[in-house]
């Protein structure tokens, strides 16, 4: 059994506190940036890549600074690069763009070219060439694939413009979903198109 005594409010900080703490240990940040990200940390319904413990004292969050200090040191060793993540975790992170200029949890913003191609030396061969622009990624797809991608887009195009608040559709008015990852924090799902 654990003999280390329950915490009272007096080792307790409240979000300001902790904001205040957390600014002095990571000067990047303000206290009041601070204080913000800890009540956006505490918010599970966002995405967060490391969640410190919150003691509660009726409506009141609190932080106990042995949790803060194991948040430093995970933040800092993010920072420095030395927190091993899994392969798959890695290239999520990368495809998203996290902790990238212009990524997000939600994805990045697309910039893109399309081409009309053809094999060299067989002008008869065409098929479409996708571009992504940034990360960098080109794509040969045949025309029906081209016209798969397109009705899949269309699909889900067509059932945002029928319900733009996300809370209202059933996920039937966009089809079926194959869930591609699912973890903890992040899920990806694909979009199976009828033929």
């Amino acid at each position: 059994m654990n003999d280390r005594p329950l915490p009272t409010e007096d080792d307790l900080l409240d979000t300001d506190a902790a904001g205040r703490w957390l600014s002095q240990a990571l000067p990047e940040k303000t206290p009041a940036q601070w204080a913000l990200w800890l009540r956006n940390n505490r918010n599970q319904s966002r995405h967060a890549s490391y969640r410190i413990n919150v003691q509660r004292f009726g409506k009141k969050a609190c932080y106990l600074p042995v949790d803060l200090e194991r948040f430093v040191d995970w933040e800092k060793s993010r920072q420095l690069g030395t927190v091993k993540l899994s392969g798959r975790v890695v290239e999520v992170m990368r495809a998203y763009g996290m902790d990238e200029v212009g990524g997000s949890n939600y994805g990045r913003k697309l910039a893109y070219e399309v081409q009309l191609s053809f094999e060299e030396g067989s002008p008869d061969k065409q098929f479409v060439r996708l571009m992504i622009k940034r990360p960098l990624g080109i794509f040969r797809l045949e025309a029906d694939e081209a016209e798969a991608l397109a009705k899949e887009l269309l699909v889900i195009a067509h059932a945002i413009r029928r319900h733009p608040d996300p809370t209202t559709p059933s996920r039937a008015d966009a089809g079926d979903y194959k869930t591609l990852i699912d973890t903890q924090d992040l899920t990806v799902s694909r979009l199976k198109v009828p033929k």
